[in-house]
């Protein structure tokens, strides 16, 4: 029947069913029963429709895939690793789907491979063939316990990044000065490149000790 021709009979009332809805896992699970914690390369990470759930989740669902570079945590089985996260309108910034390469920290959770939430480092490769994350001068100042992991760091030629476009030189003096102060990074033509951070290693033991 077509509803148009439904709808024009007095004497028919039309009572809508509602789509079955899905109930998100609940999971009570506080420390994880696996731990991988690797550098990955990103394969893919795509927006979790999450729409039919009976609530509304307050955050924002991803499904990602890696490939596995390095370990530092328990082994996994497979040179790739397909797990879900979990994000709270973070800027951009602190995204990790907006890094081409991680250092993360993935837990298993009853069964289910959940990114732990915020956990992650941009890395990038050094001239020896290593992997280190630059200073981030917003987060550090908040975590003063890492600046004894700091040490000078040659990365690979290709690091670096864009200074922003159109803003006069008092502006540029200022942004400088909060995200890429001299004492971490060298500007040039335009760039900042990064001189002094974090080796992904010293970053796992510092986090292990802390976080967990």
């Amino acid at each position: 029947f077509a509803v148009s021709d439904l709808m024009k009979k007095k004497n028919l009332i039309i009572e809508l069913e509602s789509k079955p809805c899905i109930t998100p896992k609940k999971c009570e699970q506080k420390i994880p029963s696996k731990l991988y914690v690797f550098v990955g390369e990103k394969i893919d990470v795509s927006y979790a429709d999450t729409s039919d759930y009976c609530y509304m989740l307050m955050d924002s669902k991803y499904n990602a895939t890696y490939k596995i570079e390095q370990e530092f945590g328990d082994h996994f089985p497979d040179s790739t690793i397909a797990f879900t996260a979990y994000d709270h309108n973070s800027m951009s910034r602190y995204l990790f789907e907006n890094y081409e390469n991680v250092l993360i920290f993935v837990g298993e959770y009853c069964g289910d491979l959940i990114h732990m939430k915020y956990q992650f480092f941009p890395v990038y490769k050094t001239q020896d063939g290593r992997c280190a994350t630059p200073v981030d001068t917003y987060k550090d100042d908040y975590d003063k316990s890492k600046k004894d992991l700091y040490e000078n760091i040659v990365f690979d030629e290709s690091v670096s990044f864009d200074l922003p476009n159109q803003i006069s030189d008092e502006q540029m003096t200022e942004f400088i000065k909060n995200r890429f102060p001299e004492k971490y990074y060298r500007i040039k033509d335009e760039k900042a490149y990064p001189i002094i951070g974090i080796y992904a290693e010293n970053m796992v033991k510092h986090w292990m000790e802390t976080y967990i």
